[in-house]
């Protein structure tokens, strides 16, 4: 049985099922990521305290040391030498969320991480099947760098009151065109997970069906989704073919 839930925010770890829901973060203004079929590079938007947030991917290190910053705060999703391995299969597994005083994005520092797996078409019917094992997933269930997923396996989020930011910011990472399609699915795995699905879920029938091992589904309400595509935010930096930098600013009416 999976469960389709519409929360404000909530995000699961596939090992430890620990949800988190918090509210919606507000923006200042600025230039609008918003175009639907566009990918973004690094994004990154201003939170409602004023500092400036964005994701991008990790390096090694900044990928061992998030991993262990999961472990301690929602528990074991996979071990180490697999989620390197998924990774490298599909870069859009990992991605660490950084806070930095304004958009030049100097000196900024580790504010969380979002974690999943991208699965292709067999590895979301192996999961809606019961057959998916999050901690050590099948590579032939994995969608591999650069092969669009058909969708993506939660396997954990931590980050202190912007969660909800940095799923968005992901979203505009993948492209809103397929993120907002694609299917989000996690598993509750503790009694903690389940109390707080259960809180989260509007159906009592729905929630009292809900148990430890239970999948449930995310869907993103439209408020969300609008919020999604207006956001204001400016992309990171990339490096030309001369090698030179430049700083891109998504400018879209």
């Amino acid at each position: 049985m999976t469960t389709q839930i519409e929360p404000v925010a909530i995000h699961s770890n596939g090992g430890a099922g620990l949800l988190l829901p918090e509210k919606t973060d507000e923006f200042s203004s600025g230039s609008q990521l918003s175009k639907i079929g566009k990918r973004f590079f690094e994004p990154g938007t201003y939170a409602r305290d004023g500092s400036f947030v964005f994701v991008r991917n990790p390096t090694e290190q900044e990928l061992t040391e998030t991993h262990a910053m999961l472990d301690e705060a929602i528990g074991p999703i996979a071990p180490l030498a697999v989620v390197k391995s998924v990774y490298t299969r599909n870069p859009l597994s990992w991605w660490v969320l950084w806070r930095a005083e304004d958009r030049s994005r100097r000196t900024p520092r580790i504010a969380g991480v979002a974690a999943y797996v991208p699965l292709n078409e067999p590895g979301l019917a192996a999961l809606r099947a019961g057959r998916f094992n999050g901690r050590d997933p099948d590579f032939a269930c994995v969608a591999a760098r650069n092969e669009e997923p058909a969708a993506l396996y939660l396997w954990g989020l931590v980050a202190h009151g912007l969660s909800d930011l940095a799923g968005k910011l992901v979203g505009h990472v993948i492209g809103l065109d397929l993120y907002e399609t694609l299917p989000m699915i996690g598993t509750i795995a503790t009694e903690e997970g389940l109390a707080a699905l259960r809180r989260s879920t509007k159906s009592a029938l729905d929630a009292e069906k809900l148990v430890i091992g239970s999948t449930f589904e995310i869907k993103l309400p439209p408020k969300h989704i609008a919020h999604q595509r207006a956001m204001p935010g400016w992309e990171g930096e990339q490096v030309t073919a001369g090698g030179r930098f430049i700083r891109e600013h998504a400018d879209h009416a």
